[in-house]
């Protein structure tokens, strides 16, 4: 669009060049936003490494009546 208002192909390069270079840092902005998550699943943006957790035991196995 800024190309066809101005005409001039430094301008479309400049912004071109401005979204290539912000958007990794758009993306550490979004990853990093405040949200409500269960500590038990951690979003896989913030912590990208598997982690080696206990596998999950069903509730029934842990009842001793």
């Amino acid at each position: 669009m800024l190309l066809l208002i101005t005409g001039d192909w430094k301008a479309a390069v400049v912004t071109y060049s401005g979204v290539v270079f912000l958007w990794p840092l758009y993306k550490i902005m979004q990853a990093d936003a405040p949200r409500c998550y269960d500590p038990g699943h951690v979003p896989p943006e913030l912590l990208p490494a598997r982690l080696n957790l206990p596998p999950l035991v069903h509730p029934a196995l842990l009842d001793c009546d």
